[in-house]
């Protein structure tokens, strides 16, 4: 009798394992070792990512859920599976080179070699504000592949700026009119740099 009643609860285990839905989302990562960035250590057992939208759903040990058909899934063939990086001193569209003409197109191209390595987000130092807000522009619509840009357009320097396309301020009394239009045009941050003098390097920070 006592047999019989582990067969039976086993079976109803079983049955209700089989029953079960399978999970819905929109991309598994299967077969992918991941850190516990908490514990600091390799996870036990290559594992499936389950990513709804933006999210991570679930990450549990490989080849134990089934998945609705219309999922997404990537093989990541026992390799790392790690967070997007950062890039916190970018340059995509750097002064020093305008002069040697680099067209939009290779500018795209650096974007996208971006994320191939791993970097999902950069913070634009100095550069084109248009081009900037143009890429950030495409890449929400999907028609470039980049990371995610926080961008501080020119660079503010003093009245004889050091590097092309940046925003000289003459006094002061120029700062808030300089701020409220750098702003207006979409900058995310305000960048300083070297012949900037002391006078108006502290009215900025007003």
């Amino acid at each position: 009798m006592y047999k019989v009643s582990i067969l039976l609860s086993s079976a109803l285990i079983v049955a209700s394992c089989e029953s079960k839905p399978p999970e819905t989302g929109t991309l598994v990562i299967k077969n992918v070792n991941v850190v516990d960035v908490r514990a600091g250590q390799l996870m036990a057992k290559p594992k499936d990512v389950l990513i709804d939208g933006e999210r991570i759903r679930k990450i549990i040990d490989s080849g134990t859920l089934k998945f609705e058909e219309s999922i997404t899934v990537q093989d990541g063939q026992n390799k790392f599976l790690i967070p997007g990086m950062w890039d916190m001193h970018a340059h995509p569209d750097d002064p020093e080179i305008w002069r040697m003409n680099p067209t939009d197109d290779e500018k795209d191209k650096l974007l996208t070699l971006l994320v191939m390595h791993g970097v999902t987000g950069i913070r634009d130092m100095a550069g084109d504000l248009k081009l900037a807000n143009r890429w950030k522009k495409s890449i929400d619509n999907g028609e470039l592949i980049g990371p995610e840009i926080f961008a501080a357009g020119p660079l503010i320097d003093g009245p004889n700026p050091m590097w092309d396309g940046s925003v000289g301020i003459n006094g002061p009394d120029n700062v808030r009119q300089v701020v409220d239009s750098l702003i207006a045009d979409g900058v995310d941050f305000l960048k300083v740099y070297s012949l900037l003098p002391e006078d108006i390097y502290f009215e900025l920070q007003e």
